[in-house]
C-alpha cells in the first residue's frame, strides 16, 4: 500500500506519484493519466494511443469543422 499526500498549489490540489508507480503505469512528464471509475473503485492507467488520436481528431473537428467541410467540397 502506498499513502500519498494531497498538496495545494496555486492551480488546485495535486498528488505527486512516486517514480516507481509512474514507471508501472508507463507514464512520463507530460503524459495524461486516465482514471476510470468501476464498481470496485478507481483504476489508473496511461492514456492509449487511440485515445490520444481520438482527442486530437475531436479537437480538429470542433475547432476547424467549417474548414474541413469546405475542403471536402
Amino acid at each position: 500500500m502506498t499513502t500519498l499526500k494531497v498538496t495545494t498549489t496555486e492551480n488546485g490540489e495535486v498528488i505527486a506519484l512516486p517514480k516507481g508507480i509512474l514507471a508501472k503505469l508507463g507514464l512520463k512528464n507530460g503524459d495524461r493519466l486516465v482514471i476510470d471509475e468501476t464498481a470496485e473503485g478507481l483504476t489508473f492507467r496511461s492514456e492509449s494511443a487511440e485515445e490520444i488520436q481520438l482527442a486530437i481528431l475531436n479537437k480538429i473537428v470542433t475547432d476547424d469543422g467549417d474548414l474541413l467541410r469546405r475542403l471536402a467540397e
